[in-house]
């Protein structure tokens, strides 16, 4: 709720300059969470509730991504668990690719990445 308050008075233009970035585990077979199977009342067990499973869970990968206003931006499989310093890697990688890659005048320097809601600066139309 604090970021909705916060935000509430932003404008399109403001939010043309945000940069939404995000990491996630991707499973390769099945999901390690719960899941959940309709049965009628007094069915006994069946293939239908049973789901197979297979031997150390079959791996996953990590991802990172971003999207900006113009589009959506690169992405990159960490090889690692993320750490600080793979962090900071990926974002003067693909993070900078990105906005080259949409044209955008300049990059950002190391200290504005770090920063939240950082204004990026639009590409000149023409």
């Amino acid at each position: 709720m604090d970021f909705a308050l916060g935000h509430q008075d932003w404008t399109v233009n403001d939010w043309k300059c945000v940069i939404w970035s995000d990491e996630t585990k991707i499973n390769h077979i099945g999901s390690n969470g719960r899941k959940w199977a309709w049965k009628k009342a007094r069915e006994g067990p069946s293939d239908r509730l049973v789901e197979d499973t297979i031997k150390f869970g079959g791996g996953l990968v990590m991802m990172w991504g971003c999207m900006i206003w113009n589009g959506i931006g690169m992405a990159c499989k960490m090889d690692a668990k993320i750490d600080a310093n793979l962090y900071v890697q990926i974002l003067k990688d693909e993070l900078q690719q990105t906005l080259v890659d949409y044209g955008f005048k300049r990059t950002l320097s190391f200290s504005r990445i770090m920063m939240l809601n950082i204004p990026v600066e639009r590409p000149r139309s023409g």
